[in-house]
């Protein structure tokens, strides 16, 4: 434990060391114009360069809120706010931030971090981190990233508050966390400041920022057909793995040699989750999600933004049309794809990747399905997205379909690592959220209705029901037509027991339907963003290989202690710079390409240390288009090549690395 500590020590001692040492950051505590004071159910106690917040499991948002001295904070200028904080225990835990701004009743959610025992991070909020600014405003509607004019941050002019806390609501524990600091850290100081009369179009043809330059822009066509004899003669030096280690699915072909069954399995050798390759090697599933030709961004509405685009389209595919460009009409891409992958020393085709591409059994890959259903209406979701209820027979019906239809392109195939089925569920981390929501729906919910059924087999009749949740069912009927949840003070330790059982429901009918269509595939869940610890047990009960998609600085997650032990797999993690033409840095950023490839190297390493993890896959093959896709605008730098179908050689240098010693 102390060796724990004391490298946190160092951690700190390293991080602190760059987030003081720039000379624009402006510091608001502790030696700032803000004030420290304890929220409601944390007490405050002083510690070395640090206050910490100590709190009970009792105490919904405890924390702390920095006030100013007087008046309020002008973040205005400020590029980001930066918070400084330790995690104090010995289990992971998740620190958040919200502003109150004057004149704004509520207050802003402002990001989070996910630290590790002893661990200290930062929580960033960005207001205005682009390395371009304009002169004058202009409207690019909700563009990510954009480059905007001097009153961007007028928003943040007038802050009464920043409020550092745990969510105890969602996640009720006792404990503490540190706070080390919060400032305003300055916008670049060499940016370059464009004219905003003379921005648009700011798209060339290729789909790349017009009014920048960087290493691996193209300018015409004929510096595309040179990129591509260049890789050509790079692929053609570099023909195989990049390790004499890799067998030929990219397991450890000097390893131990296990049961050889002719797919993919898993096995805990030693006390540490592996998976088995097809051959008996052990493999960990080193990946690229999303590894298709590309994606249309909207055109319609914003024309002026385009140079060059044919008249009277509503979307264009920049990625698309600059691979006819470089390769010719009829090219293989997936050809290519498997030969850059395997030079590369990845070995497992991700999640969203294309059937076709898949379907050549030149890389593991895994497939992924969805289900689909009537949701439970009482739980909102978000994003327009419910949950589905499991007890209805459609829900049942259609994964079995879903799984069918698989089976038929990659049932029994040695190249098919496993299946996910579903893609980050509203769980919620809140892990009674999804029982409040059936409590909260109508009499012909079948989650509803299971849940009645749950109740009586434990208390027996409606009369003892009511005497522990203390309400006034006068029989089944009542129950049922009532939307309103009982007061968790009685009914808590039931919420938590309806929760499991969809959660438990949920899982188990997947698992059936998957091992029906075939009995020998991988059920590698379904991509936890969110949940709480039922859920996570119930996948660890009916899943071979949990998943969640892990857009941290490195793979933390929480672990049930009571929960079935089990391998896990990344299906997604990213990081995203800014200074290659893209405006948004995707959910984790770097500050350049050099950083983003050491982030993925440390992300990875970290991953292979960790006894459950054994796979992780970055998503995604190719930067998002400028302009953001088609459905909800992303348009993030996070690709292995770009727009123009440029490798960046950063990650390219990295992976290879990463293969090299990934076994050893």
């Amino acid at each position: 434990m102390r060796a724990v500590k004391a490298k946190a020590a160092v951690l700190l001692a390293a991080n602190l060391l760059g987030f003081l040492s720039c000379a624009e950051d402006v510091c608001v505590w502790p030696n700032g114009a803000g004030r420290i004071s304890a929220s409601s159910g944390a007490v405050l106690e002083p510690g070395q360069g640090c206050v910490k917040a100590v709190f009970k499991s009792t105490a919904p948002w405890p924390g702390a809120h920095i006030k100013p001295q007087s008046g309020t904070f002008d973040f205005s200028r400020s590029g980001e706010i930066v918070v400084s904080v330790s995690n104090t225990l010995a289990r992971p835990q998740r620190i958040w931030m919200k502003l109150r701004r004057k004149g704004v009743a509520a207050l802003m959610n402002a990001g989070s971090v996910f630290l590790g025992p002893y661990e200290t991070g930062f929580i960033r909020h960005e207001i205005d981190c682009s390395p371009w600014r304009l002169d004058a405003p202009l409207d690019l509607g909700k563009l990510k990233g954009a480059p905007k004019g001097p009153d961007a941050g007028l928003g943040f002019a007038a802050v009464t508050e920043v409020h550092i806390f745990r969510k105890n609501a969602e996640e009720p524990v006792s404990g503490s966390f540190a706070v080390l600091k919060v400032a305003a850290v300055g916008p670049q100081s060499n940016r370059t400041v464009l004219s905003a009369s003379g921005f648009l179009p700011f798209v060339d043809r290729f789909g790349q920022f017009r009014h920048s330059d960087w290493s691996g822009k193209m300018h015409c066509e004929k510096e595309l057909s040179g990129e591509r004899e260049r890789e050509e003669r790079w692929l053609a030096e570099n023909p195989g793995w990049p390790t004499s280690e890799y067998d030929r699915f990219g397991g450890w072909a000097t390893g131990p040699r296990l049961e050889a069954t002719g797919r993919f399995r898993t096995e805990n050798v030693g006390g540490k989750w592996h998976l088995v390759n097809p051959d008996g090697r052990l493999f960990f599933s080193f990946g690229i999600a999303g590894v298709r030709h590309g994606e249309p961004t909207r055109v319609k509405g914003r024309e002026r933004w385009f140079e060059g685009l044919p008249p009277n389209v509503e979307s264009f595919d920049f990625a698309g049309t600059n691979l006819v460009r470089k390769y010719g009409v009829g090219f293989n891409y997936g050809r290519l794809a498997h030969r850059r992958m395997k030079a590369w020393g990845i070995n497992t085709v991700g999640n969203w990747s294309g059937r076709g591409l898949r379907g050549m059994r030149l890389t593991p890959y895994v497939a992924d399905l969805a289900t689909k259903g009537p949701p439970i209406t009482g739980a909102p979701g978000w994003g327009g997205r419910q949950f589905p209820d499991p007890f209805t027979d459609e829900f049942a019906l259609n994964i079995c379909k879903a799984a069918k239809e698989e089976a038929k392109r990659s049932g029994g195939d040695e190249w098919c690592i496993g299946w996910f089925v579903d893609n980050e569920l509203p769980w919620s981390n809140d892990d009674r959220y999804l029982a409040r929501g059936v409590l909260a729906s109508s009499p012909k919910q079948p989650a509803k209705r299971a849940a009645w059924t749950l109740l009586m087999r434990k208390y027996g009749n409606v009369a003892a029901l009511n005497a522990a949740w203390n309400t006034c069912y006068k029989d089944e009927k009542g129950f049922l037509d009532s939307v309103r949840v009982p007061d968790e003070s009685h009914s808590g330790v039931d919420l938590d027991l309806i929760q499991a059982m969809v959660a438990r429901k949920y899982f188990r009918v997947v698992r059936d339907a998957v091992k029906a269509a075939d009995s020998n595939v991988l059920y590698l869940g379904c991509r936890f963003s969110n949940g709480g610890a039922s859920a996570w047990r119930a996948a660890a009960e009916f899943c071979d290989v949990v998943s969640a998609n892990i857009y941290r600085e490195r793979p933390l997650y929480v672990w049930p202690e009571d929960a079935t032990d089990k391998p896990l797999i990344v299906g997604e993690f990213h990081f995203g710079a800014c200074d290659r033409g893209l405006f948004s840095p995707g959910l984790v950023r770097a500050d350049s390409q050099q950083d983003r490839a050491l982030r993925f190297e440390n992300y990875i390493r970290a991953a292979v240390a960790d006894s459950r993890i054994v796979g992780a896959h970055w998503f995604k093959w190719r930067d998002q288009s400028l302009t953001g896709r088609d459905g909800d605008g992303e348009n993030y730098q996070l690709g292995f090549v770009d727009v123009c179908d440029t490798p960046y050689p950063e990650m390219v240098i990295s992976a290879r690395r990463l293969a090299c010693e990934i076994y050893r």
